[in-house]
C-alpha cells in the first residue's frame, strides 16, 4: 500500500510543485502530471494484470479526459475572442463606467467581486465571470496582474455557478435534496466571502483600502450569504445567486450616486454586448439535451462574439484568439485529462482507501480531497463526480452525517476552483498576462486555502 500510495500521489505532487516551486506555466505543469500519471497507470492497475488491461485502462482514462476537456477548452478560446471583440468595439469601458463607481475604489472592488462576478458565474458558468470582470478591472485602472487576481477572487460563489449544476449533481450523488445541500453550503460560505473580499481590498488598494472598506465588506458578505441561504432553501439553488447577487451589488455601491445626465441612455448600450452571452447560455441550457449541457457556455460565447463582431469577423480574429489563448487552453485540457486518468487508473481510489482507514477521523480527510479535486479540475461538478460517491460510501460505513460530509466536499471544492491552474490560466490569458501565472497563483492559492479551511472548520462544527 505505501508504494501504491506514493505512485498515486506522484503525478499530483509533481504538477503542483512545478507551479509552486518551479514556476512553470500551468500547461507545462499539467503536461508533466499527465505524463507521470500515464506512466504510473500499469503499476496502479496491478503488476499481475495483463498489459492489455493496463493499456485499455489508460486509453479509457484518456478518452474520458478529452471528452471532459473539450467544452472548457472552447470556453477559454472563445472567451479570449469575446474579450478581443469587446476591446475592439470599445465596449469594456462603457459597462465598467456605467455599473461601477470608479471614484470609490472599495465600493467598486466589492461590487465586482461580490456582485457582478457571482451573478455572471451563476447565469453562465465555467469561468465566464472571469472573462467579463477581469477586463473591467483593467478599465478601472488596475494593472493586468491585479486584474487577474481580483477576477479570481470573484469566483467566490461557485457552489451556485452554472445554475448550481455541480451542487445539484453532488446532492443527487449524496442522496440529499439540492435545496438542503445548497443552504448548508451558504452557511459555510460566509467566512470565505469575508476572507476573499478582504484579500481583494488589499490587492486593489493595499491595507488602507481594507481599513476604509472593511465595514462595507462585512455588510456585503452578510447580504450575499443570507440571500444565497434563503434563495437556496425557498427558490432552489439553481436561481439562488441570480436572486442574491443584485442586492449584494446594490449594497456594495450604496449610497447610489446621483444620476448623471445621459446615464440611463448609456446603460443599455453598455449592457447590450453581454445580453447575447447570457441569453445564449440560458437558451442552450434549455434546448440542449443533457449530454450537451456542457456546451452551453461555448454556444453562448459564439453567439456573443458573432453579435459584437458582426460582418467584421475574419480569419485574422480567429488566429489572434488562438495565439493568445492556446497556453490557457492547453493547461485546461492537460489538467482535466489528468483528473480523469487518475480516476480511471484507480489513483484516487488508492488515496481514498488509505484515508478511510482513519475511522471516524475520516471527516478530516474530506476537505483535502475536495480541495484536490477542485484545484485539479477547476470545477466543483468534476470534483463532486470524482469524490462524492467515495465520501458518501465511507460516511455510511463509518456512521457519519452525510449532509456534513457532502457540504464540506461541495463548498471546499468550489472554493479551491478559484486557485485552479485552469481558471488562473484563463484569467491570465484574458488580461494578456502570458507566461506569468505564478504571480497570480502565489496570491490566490493561499487565500483560497485559508477560505476553504475556515469553511471546513465551520462544516465540522455544524
Amino acid at each position: 500500500m505505501p508504494v501504491r500510495l506514493a505512485v498515486a500521489l506522484l503525478p499530483i505532487a509533481a504538477a503542483i510543485l512545478a507551479i509552486a516551486v518551479g514556476r512553470r506555466p500551468a500547461w507545462q505543469a499539467g503536461l508533466l502530471g499527465l505524463v507521470l500519471a500515464a506512466a504510473a497507470t500499469p503499476a496502479l492497475v496491478g503488476a499481475t494484470t495483463a498489459t492489455a488491461t493496463a493499456t485499455a485502462t489508460l486509453a479509457t482514462g484518456l478518452a474520458a479526459g478529452v471528452q471532459a476537456a473539450v467544452p472548457p477548452v472552447l470556453v477559454v478560446l472563445l472567451g479570449v475572442a469575446f474579450y478581443q471583440a469587446l476591446d475592439d468595439a470599445g465596449a469594456l469601458a462603457g459597462l465598467a463606467g456605467t455599473l461601477v463607481p470608479g471614484d470609490r475604489p472599495a465600493a467598486a472592488t466589492l461590487a465586482l467581486v461580490c456582485g457582478v462576478a457571482p451573478l455572471l458565474e451563476s447565469a453562465t458558468g465555467f469561468g465566464v465571470g472571469v472573462i467579463v470582470v477581469a477586463p473591467m478591472f483593467l478599465v478601472l485602472g488596475q494593472p493586468p496582474r491585479r486584474a487577474a487576481i481580483l477576477a479570481m477572487l470573484g469566483q467566490n460563489s461557485v457552489v451556485w455557478g452554472a445554475l448550481a449544476n455541480g451542487t445539484v449533481v453532488g446532492a443527487r450523488l449524496a442522496g440529499l435534496a439540492p435545496e438542503q445541500l445548497a443552504a448548508r453550503c451558504a452557511a459555510l460560505n460566509l467566512l470565505p466571502l469575508l476572507v476573499l473580499g478582504g484579500v481583494a481590498l488589499v490587492v486593489a488598494g493595499g491595507r488602507p483600502l481594507l481599513v476604509a472598506g472593511w465595514r462595507r465588506l462585512v455588510l456585503v458578505a452578510a447580504v450575499l450569504a443570507a440571500g444565497l441561504s434563503l434563495a437556496s432553501r425557498f427558490l432552489g439553488p439553481e436561481v439562488a445567486a441570480l436572486v442574491a447577487a443584485p442586492p449584494a451589488l446594490i449594497t456594495a455601491v450604496w449610497p447610489l450616486p446621483p444620476t448623471a445626465p445621459g446615464a440611463r441612455s448609456r446603460l443599455l448600450p453598455a449592457v447590450a454586448p453581454y445580453l447575447p452571452l447570457v441569453g445564449g447560455v440560458l437558451a442552450a441550457r434549455a434546448l440542449l439535451p443533457a449530454p450537451g449541457q456542457a456546451y452551453a457556455a461555448p454556444v453562448g460565447l459564439i453567439i456573443a462574439v458573432a453579435a459584437v463582431r458582426g460582418r467584421r469577423a475574419s480569419g485574422r480574429h480567429v488566429v489572434s484568439a488562438l495565439a493568445r489563448g492556446w497556453p490557457a487552453a492547453a493547461a485546461t485540457g492537460a489538467f482535466l485529462v489528468l483528473a480523469q486518468l487518475l480516476k480511471g487508473s484507480g489513483a484516487l481510489a488508492v488515496l481514498t482507501e488509505a484515508l478511510s482507514a482513519w475511522g471516524a477521523s475520516y471527516v478530516w480527510a474530506v476537505a483535502p480531497l475536495a480541495a484536490l479535486g477542485g484545484y485539479l479540475t477547476g470545477s466543483n461538478l468534476a470534483s463532486n463526480s470524482l469524490f462524492m460517491p467515495l465520501h458518501v460510501g465511507n460516511a455510511a460505513r463509518l456512521g457519519l452525517d452525510p449532509l456534513r460530509i457532502a457540504s464540506i466536499q461541495n463548498e471546499v471544492a468550489a472554493t479551491l476552483t478559484l486557485a485552479s491552474p485552469i481558471r488562473i490560466a484563463l484569467g491570465s490569458a484574458v488580461v494578456r498576462l502570458r507566461g506569468d501565472e505564478f504571480s497570480v497563483t502565489r496570491v490566490v492559492l493561499p487565500a483560497a486555502v485559508a477560505a476553504a479551511t475556515l469553511a471546513a472548520l465551520v462544516g465540522l462544527a455544524l
